[in-house]
């Protein structure tokens, strides 16, 4: 982050956040690098956030998208609900997905929702 704010970045967009540590890591980060660079104007942070439903998507973000780790208690969670039914899994996913934004809210105002063109449930989220 220090070297991007140095060549004057302005802002910067992480990959989707699934634990607040990591949340707290990056803007610890994020105000490190702005203070090596006083001359410059402070580069703002905006977290990533993709709503998880499906056990399918969990495991793919973890294993196959470097920079997004999914805890395992997601996928734990997710697994079993799977079991039970699709209405579950998705149940246990927003539930999860919707407490980490209102988390992420509290620590942190800025944050880019993707949704893979599922208007629904970005709406669902925010309210």
């Amino acid at each position: 982050m220090v070297k991007k704010v140095s060549h004057g970045a302005i802002a910067l967009v992480t990959q989707p956040v699934y634990d607040t540590t990591i949340a707290q890591q990056l803007l610890s980060m994020i105000e490190h690098a702005n203070a090596q660079n006083p001359d410059k104007e402070d580069c703002i942070l905006i977290l990533g956030y993709f709503p998880i439903t499906k056990l399918r998507t969990a495991r793919f973000l973890d294993e196959n998208v470097p920079g997004i780790h999914v805890p395992q208690e997601w996928v734990e969670a997710l697994e079993k609900a799977s079991l039970i039914s699709s209405e579950e899994e998705y149940r246990v996913g927003f539930e999860l997905s919707k407490k980490l934004f209102e988390e992420l809210k509290a620590l942190h105002p800025k944050i880019h929702i993707m949704t893979a063109n599922q208007f629904e449930l970005a709406k669902a989220i925010l309210s």
